[in-house]
């Protein structure tokens, strides 16, 4: 594929009216309650939601809560029921406006009434992406994380649910 070609299709529409294709990426739309935007941690979401009665209806609902995409967009994604499952994706936004101005109540419970699951049905995930930019050039956040990761692996383990996949195999040496 062309550059080109390849960005027109990742940016089309999948089976469902709001469900984009996979390789979706649009420009980010930063959230946060605060104005000032210098050294912010920004955290973006992927929730994989399955099992979806009227995946239709549903999404047509989550669209609703979007506010035309400047919230989250939808995705589908491989590990999901083509006509059952989405994964809904935020923006970037700060922990506060994820806890004060995000609609996850409303998405929870839209998800919910249409008997959609999400780590009950063993397939899904919940990704939480954090800006790199956040810990550049400040070595003593960066060996914090690492500290966190080192210290409370077995935890992180158990939470993920994940400790078959190489990606969660503790080094020897951190």
């Amino acid at each position: 594929y062309c550059y080109d070609r390849y960005h027109r299709e990742a940016n089309e529409r999948s089976e469902s009216d709001y469900i984009r294709n996979y390789g979706y990426k649009p420009y980010p739309n930063f959230l946060t309650t605060t104005e000032n935007t210098d050294k912010i941690l920004y955290e973006g979401v992927e929730l994989e939601a399955d099992d979806i009665n009227d995946l239709s209806a549903c999404t047509n609902a989550l669209y609703a809560l979007s506010d035309n995409e400047k919230l989250f967009y939808m995705k589908s994604d491989g590990s999901l029921s083509s006509d059952e499952g989405v994964e809904v994706v935020t923006h970037p936004a700060t922990l506060e406006f994820h806890r004060t101005s995000f609609p996850w109540g409303n998405i929870i419970s839209t998800i919910d009434d249409y008997d959609g699951t999400s780590h009950a049905n063993g397939h899904c995930g919940l990704h939480v992406h954090v800006n790199r930019d956040f810990f550049a050039n400040d070595e003593l956040a960066s060996l914090k994380l690492v500290y966190i990761f080192d210290k409370h692996w077995d935890k992180l383990v158990k939470f993920s649910r994940r400790k078959d996949f190489s990606y969660c195999e503790k080094p020897d040496e951190i």
